[in-house]
């Protein structure tokens, strides 16, 4: 990944993104896409939600369909630790930074459903120290092992998703910076600061590195009495297959079609006329 470049001429705020959302592996499950904006190539990370941190999931998908995390850049970056985001981004009129506006405190799930730990590509709620149910809209991606460090600390970082294709070698690329070649130190909370350049100097908005949470869903494109078509963007890299079924419940789905994610809209036709039909995309790695 080419890392070093500035950006040069106006920033294209409209398309700039980090995360899009897909169907998952169960039923109430959710799949993300990961996108990363600011190097020169756009980096792409798949990311599975685990659907049994359900607060804490739904927390970050309000955030995400509410606008909040639009504009939104990574402001922490400790090479061997984490990558963070969620807490700040651009005002709309790019006037300059302000915080990432959320819907209060979560609280802690460490503990519900499966114990997670904090391993590299899981993705978990940064909070106040000493506070365990005060995550809010900030995340952190865990770029190594930090399972002896966070799973017992403040009861726990919520573990909710981990990243299960990384075809950019992102993790890897992000723990070769150090501060003078990708990172920035301007005082907290930005004395960590991820940018596009080499150099010690404070960033313009367009050295930032960017990130957005957008849906990407099962849809009906078009209905008629003989055929459905089906439509929906492709975790790309990994093997999206389309299930069909007559009702909603955990063994009634069958495979549909089968397709290599490339990122891009995928489309597949059911001639089924059978009055009900529910469908889901699920990812395999």
């Amino acid at each position: 990944m080419n890392v070093l470049g500035k950006i040069r001429g106006p920033i294209r705020w409209v398309s700039v993104g980090f995360i899009a959302l897909l169907a998952a592996r169960a039923l109430s499950g959710t799949v993300v896409h990961l996108r990363v904006y600011g190097y020169g190539p756009v980096g792409r990370l798949e990311v599975e939600l685990f659907d049994d941190k359900p607060a804490t999931v739904a927390n970050f998908l309000r955030l995400m369909e509410s606008g909040s995390y639009s504009n939104m850049f990574f402001h922490r970056l400790v090479p061997g630790f984490v990558i963070q985001g969620g807490g700040f981004r651009v005002a709309p009129d790019l006037s300059g930074v302000e915080l990432v506006p959320h819907f209060g405190t979560v609280t802690n799930e460490f503990s519900t459903g499966t114990i997670r730990s904090n391993v590299r590509g899981t993705l978990a709620m940064a909070k106040v120290p000493d506070d365990p149910d005060s995550a809010t809209c900030q995340f952190f991606i865990n770029l190594a092992d930090n399972s002896a460090i966070l799973d017992g600390q403040n009861g726990g970082f919520t573990v909710f998703g981990r990243i299960i294709a990384d075809p950019d070698g992102l993790l890897d690329f992000w723990n070769s910076l150090f501060k003078g070649y990708g990172i920035v130190d301007l005082g907290e909370p930005f004395s960590d600061l991820p940018v596009n350049y080499a150099g010690t100097n404070a960033p313009s908005l367009g050295n930032l590195i960017y990130c957005d949470v957008f849906p990407l869903r099962v849809s009906i494109a078009s209905l008629t009495s003989a055929a459905r078509v089906v439509q929906w963007t492709s975790a790309a890299g990994l093997t999206n297959v389309l299930e069909v079924s007559t009702q909603l419940t955990a063994s009634a789905w069958a495979p549909l079609a089968t397709i290599s994610g490339t990122g891009h809209t995928e489309t597949v036709t059911d001639t089924n006329s059978a009055p009900v039909r529910f469908y889901r995309v699920r990812v395999q790695p």
